[in-house]
């Protein structure tokens, strides 16, 4: 196995481990709530509440009559607001945010194990545990800023 099939191995397991795992877990979300995809906090709507907002009437609130300062994430729902502009409003799009930000955790981690000489079984091995004990999979269903303060 040549060294760049070897690097894209290292990463590849782990990143298919998180995405498989949260594709199982977005199934049993899904099915567990008659067929809609909804979060357990409040504070994902509010962030969406406010992006929408912000597109659509150009006011930072959770209602278009006027300013409401109820984010806790200014550059979180900047950026959904961004998300908003580009393909339209949708309530998974948080999730979908924080999973290419899980994503983009494993692939920094992973060049930093590396960067330090780490042998790449150990990194794999040590982005497995990254995944799992965070847990990053239950922070990509927060649908909140969290695996971005990370990464």
């Amino acid at each position: 196995m040549s060294a760049r099939s070897a690097d894209l191995a290292a990463v590849s397991i782990p990143l298919t481990l998180l995405w498989v795992t949260v594709a199982i877990l977005r199934r049993a979300v899904v099915i567990s709530n008659q067929g809609h995809f909804v979060y357990a906090l409040d504070d994902p709507y509010i962030h969406m509440a406010i992006a929408k907002h912000l597109v659509s009437h150009g006011v930072w609130g959770v209602t278009g009559d006027g300013f409401g300062s109820a984010s806790s994430s200014l550059v979180w729902t900047s950026a959904l607001a961004l998300v908003y502009r580009i393909v339209g409003a949708s309530a998974e799009a948080p999730f979908v945010m924080a999973l290419l930000c899980a994503t983009g955790l494993l692939v920094v981690a992973y060049l930093l194990l590396r960067q330090v000489g780490l042998p790449r079984v150990y990194t794999s091995m040590l982005l497995v545990v990254l995944i799992y004990l965070t847990p990053l999979p239950a922070l990509v269903f927060t649908g909140q800023e969290h695996i971005l303060h990370m990464l």
